[in-house]
């Protein structure tokens, strides 16, 4: 809705959804998946595609097609009451999801149906003579060819770039030559499908990466390879902060810390709010040991939203990273006192399910459950750490002393 108020009229245009989305980014969907390309909302992908001037046009069809369903007389009222619900339904759907091809077929038959019902003849089709000689050769001649360069164009170039695709996917990192040159094969057949290719290809490099059978000089010039593409989608689509990021964790992935934090950078100046962004730009700042970059950036993410469990836990990594204990303790006590204690506590519990040998996250735990209030379920895992650990019974002995003179203190 804020992208439509600085575009009311026309809107952004078709399929531009995502850079409304990355430049007035949420912080608040830290939970929801990463990328959105289209608002899932039909109303509201009318409004960012086409302003008020292409939603007025796309509820017009809803308009006319309950007027001829109520102008004509070839239904029974049961079967305009089945067909006013078929409307019906299909708007309130909508409000949560988005068109797309097949809903569009159902939704353009139901409304040619209905004009079928209340339409006449059309003079100019009815009066037409029917072309002979010549002319009908001529005809068919042009639309044969114009149906032969469509066909080529819209369908068989993307099946022979899928099928190519498939087949790159489908070779193991040892033909690692073959499935380089299927990848560059697929990608120099079209540019529709170039953004899905070089996902896909990055991931399969990673692999090849890995394998310790492949020679050090043939991964360096894979991943020349890979570098030279992703670099190539920043320049096809600049707007889209994703190649932007896809283009820096790779160099970052390869230890390249410079050239991940100049694309990063770009990538942050577009979505300045992205999550994931902010958390990769903060890593390249750690590995290119730029500290006050790096916590800075982390703390500018945690601030966004202190309720997301990633920023907080980021935040808290970092500043464990740079060994500020100080810094670390605060940030870990932060939520306590803000009303966004399950981080805390759900950190802490899913640190003690995976590291049980550990008395650490039980005792960190029951110190959060006091600074709570929650006294009982501080010494209840007190007594559990006590049981696991005898050792340090002494101790928790007196962490337990401590904790039943704050709750008598919090009675009086």
């Amino acid at each position: 809705f804020q992208g439509f108020k600085e575009h009311p009229i026309l809107g952004y245009g078709q399929d531009n959804f995502i850079y409304v989305f990355s430049e007035k980014y949420n912080p608040g969907l830290y939970a929801q998946e990463a990328w959105f390309d289209r608002a899932h909302n039909i109303f509201f992908d009318w409004l960012i595609s086409a302003g008020i001037v292409g939603l007025l046009s796309y509820l017009s069809l809803f308009f006319f097609g309950l007027y001829s369903l109520y102008k004509t007389e070839k239904f029974s009222i049961m079967e305009k009451s089945i067909l006013l619900g078929l409307f019906a339904a299909y708007g309130f759907h909508n409000i949560f999801v988005f068109d797309h091809l097949y809903s569009y077929i159902l939704f353009f038959t139901l409304l040619a149906y209905l004009h079928s019902t209340n339409s006449e003849p059309i003079s100019f089709f009815e009066d037409r003579k029917e072309l002979s000689g010549n002319a009908l050769y001529v005809k068919v001649s042009v639309i044969s060819v114009l149906a032969v360069f469509v066909f080529y164009h819209a369908v068989f170039v993307g099946y022979s770039t899928g099928k190519t695709f498939i087949q790159a996917l489908s070779t193991p990192s040892s033909k690692y030559n073959v499935q380089v040159r299927l990848f560059q094969e697929a990608l120099a057949k079209t540019k529709y499908a170039d953004p899905e290719i070089r996902q896909h290809m990055v991931r399969s490099i990673y692999v090849i990466a890995g394998d310790e059978t492949i020679p050090d000089e043939s991964k360096k010039a894979v991943m020349q390879f890979g570098a030279s593409e992703l670099i190539q989608q920043t320049k096809d689509d600049p707007r889209d902060p994703r190649y932007w990021d896809n283009a820096g964790t790779y160099f970052l992935a390869f230890g390249d810390a410079t050239n991940a934090i100049v694309y990063l950078e770009k990538a942050k100046e577009i979505a300045p709010k992205k999550d994931i962004i902010l958390i990769n730009l903060s890593r390249a700042y750690l590995s290119a040991e730029r500290n006050e970059d790096a916590l800075s950036t982390a703390k500018y993410l945690y601030e966004l939203d202190k309720r997301s469990p990633r920023a907080w836990e980021f935040y808290l990594a970092v500043a464990e990273a740079l060994k500020d204990k100080e810094l670390s303790k605060q940030i870990l006590e932060e939520p306590l006192h803000n009303g966004n204690e399950s981080l805390v506590i759900n950190k802490l519990n899913r640190e003690i399910l995976e590291s049980p040998e550990n008395v650490q996250p039980l005792i960190s735990l029951a110190v959060a459950y006091k600074e709570l209030g929650r006294f009982d379920e501080s010494i209840e895992n007190l007594n559990k750490a006590k049981e696991l650990f005898p050792n340090f019974g002494s101790q928790i002995d007196e962490w337990m002393a401590q904790i039943l003179s704050a709750k008598e203190a919090s009675t009086q």
